[in-house]
């Protein structure tokens, strides 16, 4: 994908998905330390001190070795599978961290969008 980035582009990625990493097939898990291509660690994290407990053991997302500078993403659609009141804000920060570490420098989050939101957001970024 980075190949198809342009500079002098307003280059945009539009990720439509509830947030979660999850594989129906355990054989493409990944993980290094407590670091995943999934997002198993969240049930790890309770309670509103979540995200210093994430910070202290290095939870997160395995990062890509691809860097994808000068690019857009949005990422659409957060939607929490628990009734967890605090899930929405985990998917973000994982995902907006998994983003930063690919060298993604702005990244919007819309969680639980309509089309109207992200119309909006897309005619208004920078």
């Amino acid at each position: 994908m980075a190949f198809d980035l342009k500079n002098g582009f307003d280059n945009k990625l539009i990720v439509l998905t509830d947030g979660y990493f999850d594989f129906e097939n355990s054989g493409n898990k990944m993980r290094i330390n407590n670091r995943s291509t999934t997002t198993y660690f969240l049930s790890e994290l309770k309670g509103p001190f979540w995200k210093e407990t994430a910070i202290k053991n290095n939870y997160g997302l395995l990062k890509v070795k691809s860097k994808f500078p000068g690019l857009a993403t949005y990422v659409v659609g957060f939607s929490p599978k628990k009734q967890d009141q605090l899930e929405i804000d985990k998917l973000v920060y994982f995902w907006e961290e998994w983003l930063k570490s690919m060298e993604i420098n702005t990244i919007h989050s819309i969680p639980s969008s309509t089309p109207n939101k992200t119309l909006a957001a897309l005619n208004h970024s920078p």
